[in-house]
């Protein structure tokens, strides 16, 4: 025996006391009532001595102890309840209550003669040099990411139905000892984990070793077992609409095609892009107002062709923060929205991979643990449509060639000390499409392609300082590049070389503080060339070098009064072309929450926002205007949030922006656009800033976030119109007044999950045609257009159907899903055009019904 053991009866005669009672004791935190006194005529005795597992670690360091527990003999002589009178530790109390849960006993017998359950005080004594001999030990993961399970009960039955029990380490190991020679089989226990058991013939001299793979039920226990779902994180932050989507459950929206960034085009505030492609136009603006971050460092552009998938490895993405406007100082130098990608910061548990395959793509990632302080991670992705589509275009008349594109990415994390960590991220991306005509001499040639890519290495370091200040130093650097080729001797191409640098002391608000601050300096810095040779387009060819500087230092100090939090700030920035031309801003902005108990808020906004001009219209030389300024906004916000118990939560904010000093003129040149191609009448007059603009409206999201659920319903009404040069008002081409979106994802039994969306949006403006003249020289019809977006394109309808199902195996685990985007075939006007003789309006539509399909494994 590893222990003496002694129990006392409180019955007939009770311990010593003053009560003569069970002395009242304290379990997890609960006083426990002592039990009446009973007269017995037979008290309980022990039938099975369950073996005990010596806790590892205390044997290793050959420690003893006495532990005394209180447990309830029931009337079959089982141990229903079991707790530790006076906690020991290490190990021992833990040891001591799962050994006599699987004690058995004769019942007492009262002196009726009838069984009766009662609660006896059990004294373990632990003697290192007693413990019997490990016979079976183990380790419990979850199955399929082989993360380990730590508390976990494993319970064993052997010969004689002996039994004994256990429960897992924080890494998930177990062990048993002492344990009778036979065959036992043994079994994992937990709320929505599957059971498992396996048999081990136990025997003198052998140690038996097992590995449990358990798989999760994520319909009963609503969350992944190694990790926490969460849709859009309820968390505090010094915006005044900041919404943020976590990568957990991104990949299963319905409509998104697994993509995070995708998804953010669901939330409120955001335009449904023409064609799908991938654009972020926010609360009226153009996708060019708007600006991509990577932990808060500039890049060109997240999304591939079409907006069909992201730029980076969402493997890489802790969570994403869309910002639509009225923002801190933090940032600048655009009028619209942003969106901050922001990566994983913590070391990971454990070294794993990933292959995921689609219609469109072939993805894989790999991360590996390289010791507990470092990790290095590498993924790419590489689409194949052009290897599938274009032998087959090859033998057709069509002329296009399908799309391509890959990305890559690759980073090292370090953490030097617990309070400081350093990260390194390589990523780059190419895309390119082509169209194929014939040259005089009847041979094949490139006649038109399109192509951007680019580079970018991002480094940071975050370090915590004294007195609850923390550091953050967020370095981008790289080139990008677009050009354009057409009928092979025309070609036009926009090359960056920039760093963007950034580096932020903060102290934050918290309990103990209620004062924070924010001091930073924004530095973006490069060299910007371009060269416009296309002899179909009207205008001479223009090429140009520039180097730009735009510095900016910001202040910001939060402050909290009771209930009530004020967020004040000041951003000074510049924009210098060539050490010649120079444009300030200023940028002044104030918000402020009000807390109406726990679960409300009213939350307000206003503050000044610049954008600088481009090069090319600021360069005297390239028909400029040195003379220009900073684009400004005014931006004002009021709205209302409130959480409905643990689940539900609502959010409503109103917004009224002012723009002024916008540029205007020379729409005749060449430029690079994102969207669909402008159409005229186009403003040809020298640039100027001598627009204006309004953008009104409201926008709000009801978000159910349930246990095995998630729903969203977002809708955005809105109004934006702009100037033209000589002040009157139009609607601006990005306009669309309503833009509602209906989610809903469903965690079924099994790993299945299904989930649906519904989306409604008003269509675009475009400018109609209203008469036609017929060139006799030049053979073509020539149209006459009316007012500037004075017509507007049929609204926009459609279903999204998504279907996932994860196969769990020990090592690793497969999700399959088919994605099916506009299940109702809605024949959705895109893009307005004409027949060629302008005569009548042929409007492109978009995609009909599309299943896209695809699968993961994990491992």
């Amino acid at each position: 025996m590893i222990a003496l053991l002694v129990f006392s009866v409180w019955a007939q005669e009770p311990p010593p006391s003053d009560t003569g009672d069970v002395p009242i004791e304290e379990a997890d935190g609960q006083p426990i009532e002592p039990p009446p006194v009973v007269d017995l005529s037979k008290p309980p005795t022990v039938t099975y001595s369950a073996p005990i597992n010596y806790p590892p670690q205390a044997l290793k360091e050959g420690l003893g102890a006495v532990v005394e527990v209180s447990i309830t003999i029931g009337v079959d002589g089982t141990v229903s309840n079991a707790y530790v009178l006076e906690p020991v530790g290490n190990g021992f109390d833990q040891a001591a209550v799962e050994t006599l849960l699987n004690y058995r006993f004769t019942p007492a017998i009262n002196e009726q003669g009838e069984p009766y359950q009662i609660t006896v005080l059990f004294r373990l004594q632990f003697e290192p040099k007693l413990a019997p001999r490990l016979v079976v030990k183990g380790r419990v993961l979850q199955a399929g990411i082989r993360v380990p399970l730590k508390f976990i009960r494993v319970s064993g039955l052997g010969p004689n139905d002996k039994t004994a029990s256990t429960r897992t380490d924080e890494n998930g190991n177990f062990q048993f000892s002492g344990l009778e020679n036979g065959e036992w089989e043994f079994a994992v226990f937990g709320t929505g984990l599957s059971v498992r058991t396996k048999k081990v013939l136990v025997e003198d001299g052998t140690i038996s070793e097992l590995t449990f793979y358990v798989v999760p039920d994520k319909s009963i226990t609503g969350e992944r077992v190694d990790g926490e779902i969460v849709v859009e994180a309820f968390r505090e932050t010094p915006e005044v609409t900041e919404r943020r989507l976590s990568s957990e459950e991104i990949e299963f929206l319905p409509g998104s095609g697994g993509d995070i960034i995708k998804a953010v085009q669901n939330l409120p505030g955001i335009g449904r892009a023409p064609l799908g492609i991938g654009q972020l136009i926010i609360r009226g603006t153009a996708p060019e107002d708007s600006t991509f971050y990577v932990d808060g460092g500039n890049i060109p552009d997240v999304f591939h062709f079409g907006g069909l998938t992201t730029v980076l490895n969402s493997d890489f993405i802790d969570e994403v923060a869309y910002l639509p406007g009225n923002y801190g100082v933090r940032y600048g130098r655009q009028l619209g929205g942003l969106v901050d990608i922001r990566t994983k910061t913590e070391l990971p548990e454990r070294s794993r991979g990933a292959v995921a395959v689609d219609i469109y793509q072939s993805t894989f990632f790999v991360e590996e643990k390289l010791s507990s302080k470092a990790s290095v991670s590498v993924s790419a992705r590489r689409s194949y449509a052009d290897v599938v589509l274009n032998p087959i275009l090859s033998g057709s008349s069509m002329s296009v060639r399908a799309p391509r594109y890959y990305d890559f990415q690759t980073r090292l994390l370090y953490r030097s000390s617990e309070s400081s960590i350093f990260d390194g991220l390589f990523f780059l991306s190419d895309d390119q499409f082509r169209f194929l005509g014939q040259n005089a001499d009847g041979e094949e040639q490139t006649a038109a392609a399109f192509a951007k890519k680019f580079q970018k290495f991002r480094f940071k370091w975050n370090k915590d300082l004294r007195g609850d200040w923390k550091q953050e130093l967020v370095m981008v650097v790289g080139p990008e590049k677009q050009d354009f080729v057409f009928q092979g001797d025309g070609e036009a191409y926009e090359q960056t070389t920039s760093v963007n640098l950034r580096q932020e002391i903060r102290k934050e608000l918290s309990l103990e503080n209620n004062v924070g601050w924010r001091f930073g300096l924004d530095l973006y810095t490069g060299i910007f060339e371009y060269n416009y040779d296309v002899p179909t387009f009207p205008g001479d060819p223009e090429d140009d070098e520039y180097f730009f500087l735009s510095p900016a230092l910001y202040l910001e100090n939060s402050l909290q009064l009771n209930d009530l939090e004020v967020v004040t700030g000041i951003r000074s920035e510049g924009y210098t072309l060539n050490n010649t031309i120079c444009v300030p801003a200023y940028d002044p902005r104030i918000s402020a929450k009000y807390s109406i108990g726990y679960s409300s808020k009213i939350k307000g906004s206003v503050g000044l926002f610049s954008q600088f001009p481009e090069p090319r219209e600021l360069d005297p030389d390239s028909s400029g205007n040195p003379d220009l300024i900073a684009e400004r906004s005014i931006q004002t916000s009021l709205g209302v949030e409130h959480q409905f118990g643990d689940s539900l939560f609502f959010d409503m904010t109103g917004f009224y922006n002012q723009l002024y000093d916008l540029v205007v003129g020379r729409e005749d040149r060449f430029q690079f656009f994102s969207g669909p191609p402008p159409v005229g009448p186009f403003d040809t007059d020298p640039y100027a800033n001598e627009a204006v603009g309004l953008i009104y409206g409201v926008e709000g999201q009801l978000r159910y976030n349930g246990k095995n659920a998630l729903g969203l319903i977002t809708a955005t009404f809105s109004h934006s119109e702009r100037s033209s040069r000589d002040g009157e008002l139009q609607l601006f081409r990005y306009d669309q007044p309503i833009v509602l979106n209906f989610l809903y994802s469903q965690q079924l039994r099994r790993n299945w999950r299904i989930g649906s969306r519904v989306r409604y949006t008003s269509g675009y403006p475009y400018t109609p045609v209203v008469n036609r003249i017929y060139d006799l020289l030049s053979h073509e019809f020539i149209p006459v257009y009316g007012d500037r977006d004075s017509a507007r394109l049929p609204g926009f309808f459609s279903l999204d159907l998504r279907i996932d199902k994860e196969y769990i195996f020990n090592k690793w685990s497969l999700t399959t899903y088919i994605d099916i985007q506009n299940l109702t075939n809605a024949k959705n006007v895109e893009l307005m055009s004409w027949t060629y003789d302008y005569r009548s309006e042929e409007p492109l539509q978009g995609n009909p019904v599309f299943p896209a399909f695809g699968l993961k494994g994990e491992w």
